[in-house]
């Protein structure tokens, strides 16, 4: 973890007075918009945290490493990708949904690196544990036969949670930022996020509102993708591709979730979804769930844009509202 230089000298005296300018921008947005003023706490910290995203960026990129800066990095997509996520659905694919997969464009979801088919890109969140730094470095960093693929790391997850050498032999990640936004009041949501899909925000920036697949969704939309099928992306419940098999990388990603598991201290859902799907969880942390987003995001955002995401699995909770296709049809067209 780097030490910070932007939080020494002057910054404890500066940082409040700063937030009330932030707080003031906020009151203004509120009432242009003509939105409620109770959202005032909630924009505050939503414009907070937008500087701090570019400090975080600033710091990155002084202390050496690749930062992601909003150029088109996969022109290879043709208008269309596949988001992989870690969902046990992923085990029902043939293998010639494997092979079509390779012949398109694809990006690895969080610890999908562990899977043995290589997407062209990875978008990780980092956990401060030890066995998700050995799993990741092991199965992905310096992994040469991933070497080719481009790896996406979220910068505020290592150096806020984390820890993170650039020692990895194979492969040097970008560090990308993330704006979070919890609020769930939808219009001032909508008027948002807009921003970062339709060109408003700098190209570099990316929004966050409930987990990291909403952020890679707002990437591919960035890159000029126009169809996006989630592979994975299941939600029913708390299972991954990994459990139960008998291989050395799913056992290890096997005891990582165990582990931290119990570091979080995680309570499996009442009625057994997915935490990102789960209404209690996205209450406690002021969000709608994953699966309210995305559906808002479908209508509000994506459709008038001409972006339209699909669900390669019929039992998702994502089929409630987004078309079901196949990977074999999607591959089609």
């Amino acid at each position: 973890m780097i030490d910070l230089k932007f939080k020494k000298g002057l910054y404890k005296y500066y940082a409040p007075w700063l937030f009330k300018i932030y707080k003031f921008k906020a009151y203004i947005f509120l009432l242009t918009k003509k939105r409620s003023l109770s959202n005032l706490g909630f924009l505050s910290q939503f414009f907070w945290d937008q500087y701090l995203s570019a400090k975080f960026r600033e710091e990155i990129s002084s202390a050496g490493e690749r930062v992601f800066d909003g150029k088109i990095m996969c022109e290879e997509h043709q208008g269309k990708a596949y988001i992989l996520g870690c969902g046990a659905s992923i085990n029902n694919l043939s293998i010639s949904d494997w092979e079509k997969v390779g012949k398109s464009f694809s990006i690895g979801l969080n610890n999908f690196y562990i899977h043995d088919f290589v997407p062209n890109m990875y978008f990780c969140e980092y956990i401060s544990n030890p066995e998700a730094r050995n799993m990741f470095y092991t199965y992905l960093l310096n992994n040469e036969a991933k070497k080719n693929s481009k790896v996406f790391l979220n910068g505020k997850s290592v150096f806020i949670k984390g820890h993170f050498d650039s020692d990895a032999s194979c492969i040097k990640p970008y560090f990308y930022m993330t704006d979070k936004i919890k609020t769930t009041n939808k219009n001032l949501l909508i008027d948002i996020v807009r921003q970062y899909f339709d060109g408003s925000k700098e190209s570099w920036r990316l929004c966050h509102q409930m987990s990291n697949l909403d952020t890679v969704i707002n990437y591919c939309a960035r890159q000029g993708v126009k169809e996006i099928c989630l592979v994975g992306i299941d939600l029913t419940d708390s299972g991954y591709f990994w459990d139960g098999a008998e291989n050395e990388a799913y056992a290890t990603a096997s005891a990582f979730r165990k582990s931290i598991n119990k570091q979080l201290k995680y309570v499996m859902s009442p009625d057994g979804k997915h935490a990102t799907a789960c209404s209690s969880v996205a209450k406690h942390l002021g969000n709608f769930t994953i699966v309210e987003y995305l559906e808002i995001l479908q209508i509000e955002i994506l459709s008038p844009m001409g972006i339209q995401m699909y669900v390669a699995n019929p039992n998702s909770l994502l089929a409630a509202f987004l078309p079901c296709r196949p990977v074999s049809e999607f591959h089609r067209g």
